[in-house]
């Protein structure tokens, strides 16, 4: 009976902590070569306060080339601004496929600023690192984001 009610009553915490979401679009700049990009953001943050997983998807030149990453970002909310930090991985390919030597893996450490302008919208100013084969690069990039 007490082994019921206990994870009864996780269950009912668990729900009673809806998580957190944002979506946003953003775009910027990439170093090597430099060129324009611009990408979507999805965040959700459920069970540990202050911790989201990141997931993105990323255009970087005029040729196709393309960015899936996923990371883990620390973001403590201070008024009605919110710095951030994030480390993940990604990978870059043209065509999305399960052969994975047509795709360049890659690790990113970065960290950024959320501007809240309403409870719901926000600013957001980014700069990422990229570590990935065949050398180091910088994405910087601001985008619009939906907190609910």
């Amino acid at each position: 009976m007490i082994k019921k009610l206990f994870a009864l009553s996780v269950l009912l915490l668990l729900a009673l902590h809806l998580p957190a979401f944002e979506l946003g679009l953003a775009a910027g700049s990439i170093s090597k070569p430099a060129s324009f990009c611009y990408g979507l953001s999805f965040s959700s943050g459920a069970f540990v306060p202050l911790v989201f997983l990141e997931f993105e998807g990323w255009r970087v030149d005029e040729d196709g080339l393309k960015q899936l990453t996923a990371g883990v970002k620390l973001r403590p909310k201070l008024g009605s601004f919110s710095p951030y930090a994030i480390v993940g991985a990604g990978s870059e390919f043209r065509t999305l496929s399960l052969r994975f030597s047509e795709q360049d893996f890659f690790t990113f450490v970065g960290g950024g600023l959320h501007l809240y302008l309403s409870g719901m919208l926000s600013l957001r100013g980014d700069l990422r690192l990229q570590h990935l084969p065949y050398g180091n690069r910088f994405r910087a990039s601001g985008g619009l984001f939906i907190h609910l």
